[in-house]
């Protein structure tokens, strides 16, 4: 009897080691995320202000938005970063009067393949305009 009990316990305590390694398996797979097919209304927005230079072509894009609890963060592609405070004031200027509190625009260069930006912008009441190299 003793030993009937002791393979129970050992098949009970592997079907244990059996579940929490699935537990382990399944919590490392990448959810499915949607895909964002048009742009947010803040994004279309921020980029009704796009900087044309005098040959009328684009050197700059907003690419994402995100606002909450009185700051907003941007992203910018870019042709040229080294613009990234010309294109943060072109940016920052028309929406000064929903009174955030801190605004970062991080700008990188199109079609670049990086994790990070290459330059940010932040932009405080108080501050005014700070630009910070990150990683060219």
């Amino acid at each position: 009897m003793g030993r009937a009990i002791a393979v129970l316990g050992v098949l009970a305590w592997l079907g244990v080691l059996a579940l929490f390694a699935l537990a382990i398996r399944w919590g490392e797979r990448p959810r499915p995320v949607a895909s964002i097919e048009r742009p947010s209304d803040l994004v279309r927005e921020l980029n009704g202000s796009s900087f044309t230079p005098d040959d009328g072509v684009s050197e700059w894009v907003v690419t994402g938005a995100t606002s909450a609890h009185r700051a907003l963060v941007i992203d910018v592609a870019a042709e040229r970063v080294e613009d990234a405070m010309a294109i943060a004031e072109q940016i920052v200027t028309p929406v000064l009067d929903r009174e955030y509190e801190e605004i970062l625009v991080f700008v990188w260069k199109a079609g670049a393949d990086r994790e990070g930006a290459d330059r940010r912008v932040q932009w405080t009441p108080k501050g005014g305009y700070r630009e910070l190299l990150l990683g060219e």
